[in-house]
């Protein structure tokens, strides 16, 4: 290999990346010295495990192409080594995973199947998809398979297996299979008239529904499903993931349509992080409607030209009310940006989402949109033999119920995370 090809390896698999875990593909001498010829300090052997330290790299090229590495797993305690960046089993690249095992890859969405032909769509599906070949390709069948009847996975070449995308399998895989696991034996028991005869499969084409993955459809109901291990498992829940579900139920939507917590949720969902604050506390009359529209298209961290408008924003602040008296009262020489006043108005909104009122309102919307017709139904892999679980949706696990729910931030008034959500 010449040494432009040593240097693109480098570049392209291993440069950037803190510490890699990998192993030896060819038997070879290590060194305490990089620049240390003769036999070395030890050997290395085909398939032993040792991790790339990219902080100890950095002259590879002036190194006779070695790079750091360390035996074993990293342990900044432990003693550094060097070998040809050649001796070393190339990591896989696994952002070219991200995304192929979803069903809209394989052509599921956006129409109902049946059972046995959603099951023939996505079997001819994998083993035409020039990208899914090999092992893979027959580690996907063997998970339809096991989805479908409780098949054994059978056996596979551990060398080949370890180089699968297991997570990505797990995550976006499951969105396929798990609706033939629901259907031939996952739902047999809670009485929702599921079987493979009348029941249908439908995935939405949406690639990112919130908290909602595929519908198993009975003659009687339509059965909301989400592939998610336990659905909202941290302690903020997003709107973003309650929006769709009330939404997707008509009655319930009707009863929520006109609710000033439903408009609220709506708002932070609809707009930015830094717009959605400012909408909000317009629809709560903390802020007059034209002035919160006319920064729609302003800089978040640029100074605002007209801070006055914001008058009422600015006096309610403990900070920003502080850099007004700073300056006498003078908005001439204030110095606000729109970031700040959206973090203000942030707290606004959360002080009113604390009102006994509001708070009460804000549990039941969310309360009815995790009914118990949805339902989380996860696909776990213990090395490559899976299993599934399914949970009736019943609040946040941990939890019996959801009570008391209030905003929560995770910005400040110069930095900007996420979206307001409701803290658990």
């Amino acid at each position: 290999m010449s040494s432009s090809s040593k240097d693109d390896n480098w570049r392209k698999h291993w440069r950037g990346t803190p510490t890699i875990s990998t192993t030896v593909k060819r038997a070879s001498p290590y060194f305490e010295d990089p620049a240390a010829t003769g036999r070395g300090t030890g050997y290395l052997s085909i398939g032993q495990q040792v991790t790339y330290v990219d902080a100890l790299s950095q002259n590879m090229q002036n190194n006779s192409f070695r790079v750091a590495i360390q035996l074993g797993s990293y342990d900044a305690s432990n003693p550094v080594y060097y070998t040809h960046i050649d001796n070393l089993t190339k990591p896989i690249n696994r952002s070219i995973f991200e995304g192929i095992f979803k069903p809209q890859r394989f052509g599921l969405t956006g129409q109902e199947y049946t059972y046995d032909t959603y099951i023939s769509t996505l079997k001819q599906s994998i083993t035409t998809r020039t990208d899914i070949v090999g092992e893979l390709e027959d580690y996907l069948l063997s998970l339809v398979d096991y989805a479908d009847s409780n098949a054994s996975v059978g056996t596979f070449d551990s060398t080949a297996i370890s180089g699968l995308p297991m997570n990505n399998i797990r995550n976006d895989f499951g969105e396929c299979i798990g609706p033939i696991y629901c259907i031939s034996r996952g739902f047999n028991t809670l009485n929702l008239g599921v079987n493979k005869t009348t029941s249908k499969i439908f995935i939405p084409t949406r690639s990112n529904e919130p908290l909602l993955d595929y519908f198993i459809i009975t003659p009687n109901k339509s059965i909301k499903v989400s592939a998610k291990s336990s659905g909202v498992s941290s302690n903020t829940l997003k709107v973003r993931d309650i929006i769709p579900l009330v939404e997707q139920n008509s009655s319930l939507l009707a009863q929520m349509r006109n609710s000033q917590e439903f408009a609220l949720m709506r708002i932070i969902n609809e707009n930015s992080m830094v717009q959605g604050p400012i909408q909000a506390a317009a629809r709560l009359g903390l802020l007059d409607q034209n002035v919160a529209n006319s920064v729609l298209n302003s800089s978040a961290t640029g100074f605002l030209s007209n801070p006055e408008l914001f008058d009422s924003i600015v006096r309610s602040d403990p900070r920003l009310i502080g850099v007004l008296n700073s300056q006498r009262g003078d908005y001439s020489r204030v110095r606000i940006t729109l970031m700040q006043i959206s973090y203000a108005c942030e707290r606004l909104v959360i002080d009113y989402s604390k009102q006994s009122v509001a708070s009460l309102n804000f549990t039941n919307i969310v309360r009815n949109a995790l009914s118990n017709e949805m339902f989380f139904v996860h696909l776990s892999l213990n090395n490559i033999t899976p299993s599934f679980t399914v949970r009736r949706a019943q609040g946040v696990e941990g939890q019996a119920t959801i009570s008391n729910l209030q905003f929560r931030t995770k910005n400040g008034y110069d930095f900007k995370k996420d979206k307001l959500g409701f803290k658990l």
